[in-house]
């Protein structure tokens, strides 16, 4: 079953987003670590690990969109 185009539009703008969020929070990451903020190592520790799960997280479900967009394009072509 072929996807409609408002579907297919919401995927790609999925797509987009978390692409834009990936590339925001390794930014992030790499601030973090050019400039730490005044935490205690503990805290610190905590934080960084927080966005690298975020990172993973984030990559994980682009990856999820993206297997969805090339199912969807396998499914609306016909067959051969």
């Amino acid at each position: 079953m072929a996807l409609t185009q408002q579907q297919q539009q919401v995927l790609e703008e999925a797509r987009q987003k978390a692409s834009k969020l990936v590339a925001e929070l390794e930014e992030g990451a790499a601030e973090l670590e050019k400039n730490p903020p005044k935490l205690n190592a503990e805290q610190l520790e905590e934080g960084k690990a927080a966005m690298r799960n975020a990172i993973i997280a984030v990559k994980k479900a682009l990856q999820n969109i993206e297997k969805a967009a090339q199912v969807a394009d396998k499914m609306s072509r016909p067959p051969a």
